[in-house]
């Protein structure tokens, strides 16, 4: 298992509404909800460092909407707007620890 969340690209995600209740579906034709969208993102997160070595950072790369639902679920806070990168363009990361149980950095440009 690689870890890696693929999402669909014949969607187009429409991510307010979906934050504003994360229990709806993330597009039009209801394929997700942000809810289950995180638990996703943080089983493959969990599994990806699970199968890493012990010592040293591990990358994990992704959109920023995955990195914003996996900042919630790092801070124990419902789904809203606040987590997403601070730069509009992308390009940003942030760190946490191995356990999932930390409170992340702040998002940083790359």
């Amino acid at each position: 298992m690689s870890g890696q969340v693929i999402f669909p690209t014949h969607a187009e995600v429409d991510f307010d509404p979906a934050v504003a209740v994360p229990g709806r579906g993330l597009s039009a034709e209801e394929w997700e909800t942000a809810r289950a969208a995180q638990r996703c993102i943080v089983g493959a997160v969990d599994r990806a460092l699970s199968d890493a070595p012990v010592d040293g950072d591990v990358p994990i790369v992704a959109y920023g909407g995955v990195g914003a639902l996996l900042c919630h679920h790092l801070l124990d806070v419902e789904i809203n707007r606040t987590q997403g990168q601070p730069h509009g363009s992308g390009g940003c990361r942030f760190t946490f620890d191995r356990n999932l149980n930390s409170t992340p950095t702040d998002w940083r440009a790359i």
